[in-house]
């Protein structure tokens, strides 16, 4: 878990908030990644502002979806991705702002399906709902078939899914800037199929033993990119390059 050095061969690009750590974006500059920063999105509370999961869902590799009003952005950032213009903007209060919170496990959308972009709910066969509206920010993605999570309606939602393995784990220990706290998928991005990167150290939350356990028994290593503490950041999303 410690924070790595040295070059590995990923030629990918990571989207990530202009407020991450800089230990993290050394530690990620150091694995050869491409740094995106998320521009701000001054519609929204600043908090979240410069969240990328706030303007941008990932819904597969080489496909996003983007406010339009970043979609450009986001296009010259990433050439050789695809990035379609979403319906709406992600602007206002709750639930304003969580148009594009989706998480994309393997080939299912979780969110709130309610307010979902329909430029997102057009690419899947296969949803779960729940009510949490930031639900990108509430699930730490580990593979196509497992999340970690600490929210209670979205660990029961899931957990009905006989094919993606749910890990419950505690509220808090997580820093977000003007909150009470953040939460797990903010913090984190599965930079490769077997690699999960934490902003900050993972060893600062409690239950960081059984992430480290549960990751492991799916065939992820999990890495602490920085040894401050665990901080949301509006994910590390991960964007290989075609």
């Amino acid at each position: 878990m410690a924070v790595l050095s040295g070059k590995f061969p990923y030629k990918t690009s990571v989207i990530v908030d202009q407020r991450t750590y800089q230990q993290t974006i050394v530690s990620l500059e150091n694995l050869g990644f491409n740094i995106v920063f998320a521009p701000k999105n001054t519609a929204v509370y600043d908090s979240i502002s410069g969240h990328p999961d706030i303007t941008l869902c990932k819904i597969a590799d080489g496909l996003m979806a983007a406010d339009p009003g970043f979609r450009s952005y986001y296009s010259k950032k990433l050439p050789g991705s695809r990035i379609i213009a979403g319906h709406e903007n992600a602007a206002g209060a709750y639930p304003g702002d969580i148009r594009y919170n989706a998480a994309a496990v393997g080939g299912v959308l979780i969110h709130n399906l309610k307010y979902t972009d329909k430029s997102i709910l057009a690419h899947f066969n296969r949803t779960i709902q729940v009510k949490q509206g930031y639900t990108k920010c509430s699930v730490c993605i580990v593979s196509d078939t497992a999340i970690i999570t600490s929210d209670d309606g979205i660990y029961g939602a899931v957990k009905k899914d006989a094919n993606i393995d749910v890990l419950k784990i505690q509220k808090g220990y997580i820093e977000l800037t003007g909150m009470d706290y953040g939460f797990i998928g903010g913090a984190s991005g599965l930079l490769e199929k077997d690699l999960l990167g934490f902003n900050g150290d993972i060893k600062t939350h409690p239950d960081w033993e059984n992430i480290v356990s549960f990751c492991k028994n799916h065939g992820v290593r999990v890495i602490s990119l920085s040894n401050m503490p665990l901080m949301d950041i509006g994910s590390i999303i991960t964007e290989r390059l075609l």
